[in-house]
C-alpha cells in the first residue's frame, strides 16, 4: 500500500524480525538497506512439563491456523494419502478454531474423524503436547519469523518444516525440510525422520541448543541499542 511504502522509505530505521523479512522489504518497497535492522523473536512458552501425556496415543503435532499460506490442506492430504502415518499416529491440531463444517465433512470422507483431533487452551496443554509429539510439522508457505519453531525446539520435539521463508533461518539445522508444494515430499520426509531414531535424538539436541541462540533479552538489548543508534 501506499501508507507501508511512505513509511518505509521516510523511517529512521526499520525492524524486520528475519532476513526474509529484509529481502521482502527491500525486494516489495525498495526499503534502504541501510536503514533496516533484523533483530529475531524469542520464545515465551518454558513451562516445565512434570504431568504425564494430554493425548495418549502417538500423535504428529500442528499449531496455528489452518487457512491459506498456512498450508495445513498439505499436511492433510500427505496424512490421508500415507496410510504408515494414519494408522499408527493421530494428528493433533492446537490453536486456529475449531474444525469447521468443511474440515470435518473432509475427515469424515477420509475415514480419519477418528484420528485427527483439535485441542486448545493453555500453555500447559500447549507444553503438554509439544513434550510428548513424535513430530512437529510446520508446512507454512511464508512466516516473517516462526516462533512455533521455537517452542519445538525447546520441547525437545523433532521438526519437519517447510522450506520457504524464514524457516529454514530460524530452525537451521535442527530441521528437516520440505518442499511446501509437494505432498508426497511431505510423506517422504515424515517417514525419514520417524524411522530413524538417531536422527530423531540428533534432531532434538539440535533444537534445544538452537533455540537457546534466541531470547526476549537479546531481543530488548539489540531493540534498546538500535533505537540509540538512530537517536
Amino acid at each position: 500500500s501506499e501508507n507501508k511504502q511512505y513509511t518505509t522509505l521516510n523511517a529512521d530505521g526499520i525492524i524486520c524480525i528475519s532476513e526474509s523479512t529484509k529481502r521482502d522489504l527491500i525486494e516489495k518497497f525498495n526499503a534502504p538497506e541501510h536503514k533496516i535492522k533484523v533483530i529475531y523473536h524469542g520464545n515465551s512458552l518454558k513451562i516445565d512439563v512434570t504431568a504425564p501425556p494430554i493425548h495418549k496415543a502417538p500423535y504428529l503435532f500442528y499449531v496455528g491456523s489452518r487457512k491459506g499460506y498456512k498450508n495445513f490442506d498439505t499436511l492433510f492430504k500427505a496424512y490421508k494419502n500415507c496410510n504408515k502415518l494414519n494408522s499408527q499416529f493421530h494428528l493433533i491440531c492446537f490453536g486456529g478454531g475449531r474444525f469447521s463444517g468443511k474440515e470435518k465433512t473432509e475427515f469424515r470422507k477420509a475415514g480419519l474423524d477418528k484420528k485427527i483431533f483439535h485441542y486448545s487452551g493453555s500453555d500447559e496443554t500447549l507444553a503438554n503436547l509439544y513434550k510428548y509429539a513424535s513430530l512437529f510439522i510446520y508446512p507454512s508457505k511464508y512466516e516473517g519469523f516462526g516462533i512455533p519453531l521455537l517452542e519445538a525446539m525447546h520441547y525437545g520435539c523433532p521438526i519437519v518444516s517447510g522450506d520457504k521463508s524464514s524457516l529454514p533461518e530460524v530452525a537451521g539445522d535442527a530441521a528437516v525440510y520440505f518442499d511446501t508444494e509437494s505432498a508426497e515430499e511431505l510423506i517422504d520426509k515424515i517417514l525419514f525422520v520417524l524411522n530413524d531414531s538417531d536422527l530423531q535424538n540428533q534432531l532434538r539436541e539440535k533444537g534445544i541448543a538452537r533455540e537457546k541462540l534466541f531470547g526476549w533479552d537479546i531481543c530488548s538489548k539489540q531493540t534498546y541499542d538500535f533505537y540509540k543508534e538512530i537517536m
